[in-house]
This record gives structure tokens, sequence and C-alpha cells, in this order.
């Protein structure tokens, strides 16, 4: 019959293989579990920036379509001048700001 030593011995043998394949296998699960949620992550902020843009088309869809509507109803009555400056009050939000190069 094995004495204590060499029961305890083969013991550790069977449980610490063991115990290596489950701390993988909850390495792995963590991992992907990780990954899934940067990949959510990733797709909701993706998602915020499309409102996101899609908002601002659609204030300056609303801007040209007001500026159109007065063109219509009063741009027959206005000079040039006129129009320009109404035509540049309509599009400053949208206008790239000019830098001078050095």
């Amino acid at each position: 019959m094995a004495d204590n030593k060499t029961i305890e011995r083969i013991q550790q043998e069977v449980v610490s293989p063991n115990k290596d394949k489950l701390y993988q296998a909850t390495l792995k699960e963590v991992k992907d579990n990780e990954l899934q949620a940067k990949i959510k992550l990733g797709r909701e902020v993706q998602e915020l920036e499309n409102k996101q843009h899609n908002y601002k088309l659609d204030q300056e869809n609303k801007k040209m379509r007001e500026f159109f509507n007065r063109v219509a109803d009063e741009g027959g009555s206005w000079n040039l001048n006129q129009f320009n400056l109404e035509l540049k009050k309509a599009m400053t939000p949208y206008m790239l700001p000019i830098t001078k190069g050095k």
C-alpha cells in the first residue's frame, strides 16, 4: 500500500493539470468577453457619430431651405448685393475658416 506522501503526490499530479486547464479556459473566456465588449462599444460610438453627423446635415438642410424659401419670396426685389449678403449669412456657419499660409 502507498504511503501518504505518494497518495498526495498523485492527487496533486491529477489536480494541477485540471486547474491549469480551468484557468486557461477562464482566461480565454474573459478575453473573448473583453473583445466582444470592445466591438459593442465601437458600434455604439459609430452609431453616435452617425447620429451627430445626420443631425448636422439636417440643420444645414433646414438653413438652406429657409434661405431658398426667402429667395423665392423676396428674391425678386433684391439687388445683387442684397442676394450676396443673404447668401453669405446663410452659408457662414458652414464655411471653413480661411487661414493664411506662411
